[in-house]
């Protein structure tokens, strides 16, 4: 069980290029306070499934459904999340 829980620490634990959008662009997370890296993808994809989850009536039963499924809807929401989160 603890390689199975270092193995997802490894994997959550890097940076990720996919980006969120927040403030009306899209954005990297920056660096904590001690310089370790947030922008991962346990704090990416979670944020982005969760707005997805929102917006979607139907979606694939969530417990199969793929980084790059939750990436696909996402970006298909990208235009009108950049537009509601556009400082006014």
């Amino acid at each position: 069980m603890d390689r199975l829980r270092i193995g997802a620490q490894a994997f959550f634990g890097f940076e990720v290029v996919d980006t969120l959008v927040r403030g009306g662009a899209d954005v990297v997370l920056d660096r904590d306070d001690e310089d370790r890296a947030t922008h991962t993808a346990f704090n990416v994809y979670p944020e982005m499934l969760r707005q997805v989850c929102r917006d979607y009536a139907t979606l694939p039963p969530l417990r199969t459904m793929s980084i790059e499924e939750v990436i696909f809807f996402y970006d298909g929401l990208r235009p009108e999340l950049k537009r509601a989160t556009k400082p006014k």
